[in-house]
């Protein structure tokens, strides 16, 4: 059971003169909590389906509420509207996108239809910023999903059984590795396997239920000694109970609240990572907190007004820990955050996400030239630094390339398909994403190359859109400095790495396996791929995979969260 207290305790860091002098520490408050609490829609199905019977006591707080107002309606409220229909004498469905519809009796009517009025419980139901805030304007009182996850945690024995659950299960490990982190990465499966084949117990605690997204694992997937899921007030209401506790925590702060390229989200976001680190040591003396930085910070491009507090928060959240491991970037820029915060360099590592070793030999394709992406190469989703590559993907193809692209099927993907001459539509091959690293590892050894291009671009327009020099010089090394996921699943198949000449990390990392180039010379990748000298990269290649292996490079992780 989450009660204020609790809460209360969670923010007392914001009441120090400092941090009140510099922000507005009511809407950090609220704004934090809110991002925190605020569940997927799966959650909030089963919220409201384990309430049933006290559903209308949990949300109207015993006010005399008889009508519900659900604004708007996404599809998981259908299942739901008979529950509704049971705790409440009336329930009214509002949504502009669906009106007209019939759920359960029920016409789905426009706002533009209805007149609120403050005797009526208005429910606002999307965990989308944008779409609340038009609703909010909309009614004069209302409570959003953040709200029905805070009153659930406060009121109902089942959270209340779950939170006693978990700490038995955490509890009967000796020094356990705890991965507290959202959602559970696959990029991280392969350093969490290692760790407990050396003896090591892994825990994750997290909120995801279900794979959600690109590279997600859900909990039924995650393979672990303990594998838990928790509404982020139960979390606070478990390091509590584990006070006197002893383990090693790996924390990934953006899991939690991921800044999206929004630099209020980037605020909000170091600002959680900051509570949540005083909050366990404040609770627990016997813990170490490691800061698991999977970026070593996150790039913005909306927002940029909020820089200062930003930049505020992200000092106070890397002084706070008390280590910091850095998974997707060379010295060079863990050696300048150290010194703008005055870190001891000896607190921190630098220590990248490999994968497994290839486990199953797979022969090389021998007839033409075969190049392998596992990553977005196209505008799916808003992603600055993935570059939109149509133009790029065409040159390719047009130069008789193989190309094997893993992803997920889109309309985006289809139209760009629909463009392709027959000739390109030969060469462009599609693959499911494969989740399992050491299938993905296997699969990649049949290929020529593995491509690791992005735009590069995108962090020195931040670079030059920032005013502090903090992120100035943070941004202007991003990529110089970055070592990314792919590319070292590339290495370890025995794939040379293809990406930009300005990656100066990769050219100490990969060696004899790395081919520079820019997105402005793809046109000459096919002669290169062609020449003699491309035999002589593949067997370099093949012949350092292992060094990329996580097997290989484990004892340093070890060494340092002991």
């Amino acid at each position: 059971m989450v009660d204020m207290i609790l809460k209360n305790k969670f923010f007392l860091p914001l009441s120090e003169n400092k941090i009140s002098n510099v922000l507005d520490v009511g809407e950090a408050r609220s704004l934090v909590w809110e991002k925190l609490c605020t569940p997927t829609y799966d959650q909030i199905s089963s919220v409201i389906t384990d309430l049933r019977g006290n559903l209308n006591q949990v949300l109207t707080e015993q006010k005399p509420y008889s009508r519900l107002v659900i604004a708007p309606c996404p599809d998981y409220i259908e299942a739901l509207v008979p529950l509704f229909q049971i705790a409440f004498k009336e329930v009214v469905l509002i949504d502009q996108n669906k009106a007209s519809q019939c759920w359960s009796g029920i016409t789905i009517i426009s706002s533009s239809d209805w007149s609120p009025i403050d005797t009526d419980l208005n429910f606002i139901s999307t965990i989308t910023d944008r779409i609340a805030d038009i609703y909010r304007q909309f009614f004069s009182h209302s409570f959003c999903v953040h709200d029905l996850i805070t009153r659930y945690c406060e009121r109902s024995p089942s959270s209340k059984q779950k939170v006693e659950s978990v700490v038995e299960g955490v509890g009967k490990y000796d020094n356990p590795v705890v991965y507290l982190s959202s959602t559970y990465m696959t990029t991280m499966k392969p350093t969490f396997d290692s760790l407990r084949k050396k003896g090591r117990q892994v825990v994750w605690i997290g909120s995801t239920q279900s794979g959600i997204g690109y590279g997600i694992l859900g909990r039924d997937s995650i393979e672990a000694d303990g594998a838990f899921s928790l509404l982020f007030p139960e979390l606070l209401a478990v390091i509590k109970a584990l006070s006197h506790f002893k383990m090693t925590i790996l924390f990934c702060h953006e899991s939690y609240i991921h800044p999206q390229w929004d630099m209020k989200l980037a605020y909000l976001s170091y600002l959680s990572g900051f509570l949540i680190n005083c909050f366990f040591k404040s609770s627990n003396s016997f813990c170490q907190f490691i800061q698991l930085m999977y970026d070593p910070v996150k790039g913005a491009v909306s927002n940029m007004d909020y820089e200062e507090v930003a930049l505020f928060s992200y000092k106070k959240m890397m002084k706070e820990a008390d280590k910091i491991i850095f998974s997707s970037s060379s010295t060079m820029m863990s050696d300048l955050i150290a010194n703008q915060n005055d870190i001891e360099k000896k607190n921190i590592l630098n220590f990248y996400r490999y994968t497994y070793s290839v486990s199953e030999k797979v022969e090389r394709k021998k007839e033409g030239i075969h190049l392998a992406s596992i990553s977005t190469m196209f505008d799916d989703f808003f992603e600055p630094s993935r570059a939109p590559a149509e133009h790029v993907v065409k040159s390719i193809l047009d130069q008789k390339i193989h190309l094997h692209y893993y992803t997920k099927k889109s309309a985006y993907l289809d139209s760009f398909i629909d463009s392709l001459t027959t000739q390109q539509v030969q060469y462009f091959h599609i693959h499911d994403i494969i989740l399992d690293p050491q299938k993905l590892v296997n699969e990649l050894q049949q290929y020529h190359a593995g491509w690791a291009m992005g735009d590069v671009l995108a962090f020195y327009k931040i670079a030059a859109s920032c005013r502090t020099r903090e992120f100035q010089d943070l941004f202007q090394i991003f990529a110089p400095s970055t070592v990314a996921t792919r590319s070292l699943v590339y290495a370890a198949a025995g794939l040379p790495v293809i990406s930009h000449r300005s990656l100066i990390e990769y050219s100490h990392l990969f060696k004899e396996s790395f081919h520079q180039m820019e997105l402005s010379e793809v046109g000459y990748l096919g002669q290169a791929m062609r020449e003699a000298e491309w035999s002589l990269l593949l067997e370099a290649s093949k012949n350092k995979k292992n060094r990329y292996s996580i097997d290989n490079n484990i004892e340093r992780l070890l060494s340092f969260i002991q």
